[in-house]
């Protein structure tokens, strides 16, 4: 599994990005890499193999980052089945 997650550098969207990297290090061992993307337009979008599962351009607010996990241990779940 690969996460992407593209933020906006110039809005100081770092600490986010790194809380939320750091809670996903609980999935470690299902995880093969989380790539963090620096770019503008206010984005925090979160993909996981490719498939967006979170844009904040889309709904506004930030992620909840215990609604990200429940999502990437979902994912995992339905890739073990």
């Amino acid at each position: 599994m690969e996460i992407e997650i593209e933020y906006c550098a110039v809005c100081n969207y770092e600490p986010q990005v790194m809380e939320l990297t750091e809670k996903l290090l609980k999935f470690k061992n299902d995880i093969n890499s989380v790539r963090l993307i620096p770019s503008a337009q206010q984005c925090f979008e979160i993909r996981v193999d490719g498939k967006k599962i979170y844009s904040k351009l889309e709904t506004r607010p930030f992620p909840k980052p215990r609604d990200i996990l429940i999502k990437v241990r979902e994912l995992i779940r339905s890739e073990i089945k």
